[in-house]
């Protein structure tokens, strides 16, 4: 399936893009972020979290979204 991964912040620098679509063969996002990490081995080194649908979901969800958006840690108050 084809899917749509945005970056932001440090991770669009790490990364050196904003936005791409990539082929994505596997099925939760634990396979999502090994094959990230693949692309761009530093991220195996940075903290983020994923979202789909605007809802951030944790490893071993499926991933059934066409745009999925990997957000670096913030913090709030």
């Amino acid at each position: 399936m084809e899917i749509t991964v945005k970056y932001f912040g440090m991770l669009a620098d790490i990364t050196a893009c904003g936005e791409e679509i990539i082929d994505f063969k596997g099925r939760t996002s634990t396979d999502l972020i090994d094959v990230l990490c693949f692309m761009y081995p530093h991220l195996k080194k940075t903290s983020f979290k994923i979202a789909q649908n605007q809802i951030i979901i944790q490893n071993n969800e499926v991933v059934s979204a066409n745009e999925i958006v990997l957000l670096p840690p913030f913090s709030g108050g």
